[in-house]
């Protein structure tokens, strides 16, 4: 009579104990609901708090109605432990990326079902049946037949546990070791529940009481264990985790004896997926940091990739302990790539900008040479040949001077262009005349090839306005006109002067203007059109490309 007393009440004590101490144990992870897998955990507690409750109050009962309501309540408490285990342990290990509604659905189904069944339990036999009251060492208990689904479900459970485990272990062995405690406290917490319910299963709990709630409260004691004394919900491995797995940089982690142990997945792609000599390179350089007294290579190195080279800079930092341990070394190769060729394009484009500059103080030096020689020369037309050289010269020295005074040594503003060298112009050879250029431009900017050859266009064409077009008169209109068509640029220049005679025009009559004209026009792989009716129209498309 003694040993039943004492067993029925040290099972009574063990599970009002397991209550109080798991109800405890979920307040204090709730207070932390921001750190991770709160919700989860506190879920899975509560579980474990109403598994226990119910067992309890089942051994306290004589009523055979209300011991089958409470069993029944244990059996849906139990039900969600291994779903709710599995949340929170996706969610700890850092993979809660993967908790889409399919995943978490596939996760519930199993319990789910279970609900279904234990809900319509009078009316089949998947679940349990045959539920009888019998009294144990003073304590009544409800035994029970295990139908197929009850295996189904007990066979989820451990597979959870064990799916926790894998995970949990694998993140033991990707983590620093000041981390690793974490991840082992929770897979060792794990398996002890798994240890009483195989018992369970086998019909070998001591003195006939479900030992199952025992198991459980001694796994909470572990997970209290690494709460009080390891900061367990701490988020902060979860986020260096993340963040390295995440960050662009290529992240090695070596031992104390320069042995790789981990890799981002940056630095797997790098290294396994190129050949054999680019892992060489790789390694070399890597080995050159470790033994680098700074940590840093100071010269970067590049690498042939299959259809790309790569600028990479090696740095290395050591991993220490609180008391100043070496644990091992961090290796980060840093992609520098882009920086290279920014600095390589902007040392081109310097360079670039140098040489125009040059070329256009050498064009100012031949129309300076040119005035000298035109100082000398009294036959008119040879100082009109020469005048028109010059305009020519201008047109390509301001294009020059556009390109090492712009943002970019490639290209050129046409708009500017185009004023500054009508401006030129029209001081140059409207010195008796009143003659208005008007412009209407797109805002294009031209790569240098296509930009010189249409500034000497517009300089001839505006040359042979301002030169002939307004004979005999004082005043006058010129339109140039540049605009953006779709596939191709459209240059059109009118004047409202005395137009081009026709034999000029069909080529009767030789004209040096004309013939540069077609030929630059040519040279765009471009058409030209001429009109001449009150006033010369000229129009050339030429394409883009």
């Amino acid at each position: 009579m003694e040993q039943i007393f004492t067993v029925s009440f040290l099972i009574q004590v063990g599970l009002l104990f397991s209550i109080l101490f798991v109800s405890i144990l979920a307040l204090l992870c709730s207070s932390y609901r921001l750190k991770v897998g709160t919700k989860y955990i506190v879920a899975f507690f509560v579980t474990i708090i109403l598994y226990s409750l119910f067992y309890y109050m089942e051994l306290l009962t004589n009523n055979s109605s209300l011991a089958e309501a409470f069993f029944i309540l244990q059996v849906i408490s139990i039900s969600f432990m291994p779903s709710l285990w599995l949340m929170f342990i996706l969610t700890y290990t850092n993979n809660a990326k993967y908790l889409k509604a399919s995943l978490i659905l596939a996760i519930f189904l199993i319990p789910i079902i279970g609900l279904f069944l234990i809900v319509t339990i009078d009316s089949h036999e998947l679940f349990y049946y045959n539920l009888t009251l019998v009294s144990i060492n003073g304590l009544s208990t409800i035994e029970f037949y295990r139908g197929p689904w009850a295996w189904i479900h007990s066979g989820y459970l451990g597979f959870s546990v064990l799916l926790g485990c894998y995970m949990l272990l694998k993140e033991y062995s990707n983590s620093l070791r000041e981390h690793r405690i974490n991840y082992l406290i929770l897979a060792i917490g794990s398996l002890i529940p798994l240890f009483t319910l195989i018992i369970n299963l086998l019909s070998l709990n001591p003195f006939g009481f479900d030992s199952s709630p025992f198991g459980l409260t001694i796994g909470s004691l572990f997970f209290a264990y690494g709460f009080t004394r390891h900061d367990i919900l701490n988020p902060l491995p979860l986020a260096r985790t993340q963040v390295f797995d995440e960050i662009d940089d290529a992240v090695l982690i070596l031992d104390t004896k320069e042995h790789i142990i981990d890799m981002n997945t940056s630095a797997t792609k790098l290294i396994y997926e190129n050949n054999k000599k680019v892992n060489e390179q790789i390694y070399n350089h890597l080995y050159e940091a470790l033994s680098s007294q700074n940590g840093k290579i100071d010269d970067m190195f590049k690498i042939d990739l299959a259809n790309q080279e790569k600028w990479i800079e090696i740095k290395r930092s050591s991993i220490s302990n609180n008391d100043g341990t070496l644990l091992g070394y961090l290796i980060i190769l840093h992609d520098t790539t882009n920086k290279v060729k920014a600095l390589q394009a902007e040392k081109n484009d310097l360079l670039l900008k140098e040489i125009h500059h040059r070329v256009k103080n050498n064009l100012q030096v031949i129309s300076s040479l040119i005035n000298l020689e035109k100082k000398n020369i009294k036959d008119e037309q040879l100082l009109t040949i020469l005048t028109r050289t010059q305009t020519r010269i201008r047109s390509m020295s301001i294009a020059h001077e556009k390109l090492y005074q712009g943002e970019s040594a490639a290209s050129i503003n046409i708009p500017d262009y185009t004023k500054q060298l009508s401006d030129y112009l029209s001081q140059l050879y409207c010195h008796d005349k009143k003659v208005l250029v008007k412009h209407d431009i797109d805002d294009i900017n031209l790569e240098v090839d296509l930009a010189t050859p249409l500034g000497l266009l517009i300089n001839e064409i505006v040359t042979n306005s301002l030169k002939h077009a307004f004979s005999g008169k004082i005043d006058g209109k010129i339109k140039v006109e540049f605009k953006d068509i779709g596939d191709e640029y459209r240059l059109k220049v009118c004047d409202n002067g005395v137009g081009i005679p026709q034999d000029i025009i069909k080529g009767y009559k030789p004209s040096l203007g004309l013939q540069l004209i077609e030929m630059l026009t040519k040279q765009l792989q471009g058409k030209l059109t001429i009109e001449s009716n009150h006033g010369t129209k000229m129009e050339i498309l030429f394409p883009k490309n």
